[in-house]
């Protein structure tokens, strides 16, 4: 049986492959965080549920929106209200608040 061993070229040729995959895959324009309104992962149960525990807490009068009087006790939410309210109805939804915790 004849085993070819490869010679200097072979081997600069494989090393340079290689290197080149090694550069691509750790390319600088390689987004690292998803794009403005990427859609991310869902919350966990636990964290689903401290979520929804806080709207509950959150909605005085119980319509299952708020208002932005009813997040007026968290001014962190008030001030990410215009960009989580996504139909623009002036009130944020159980998604839309989620999306912002």
């Amino acid at each position: 049986m004849f085993h070819s061993k490869p010679g200097i070229a072979g081997v600069a040729a494989t090393a340079m492959v290689t290197m080149i995959g090694l550069a691509y895959a750790q390319s600088p324009n390689t987004p690292t965080t998803p794009p403005a309104g990427a859609q991310t992962k869902a919350p966990s149960g636990k964290d689903r549920a401290a979520i929804e525990a806080a709207f509950a807490k959150a909605d005085a009068d119980h319509d299952g929106k708020l208002s932005k009087k009813e997040l007026s006790a968290m001014p962190d939410m008030l001030a990410k209200f215009e960009s989580l309210d996504k139909n623009k109805d002036g009130m944020l939804s159980l998604e839309e608040f989620a999306a912002g915790s």
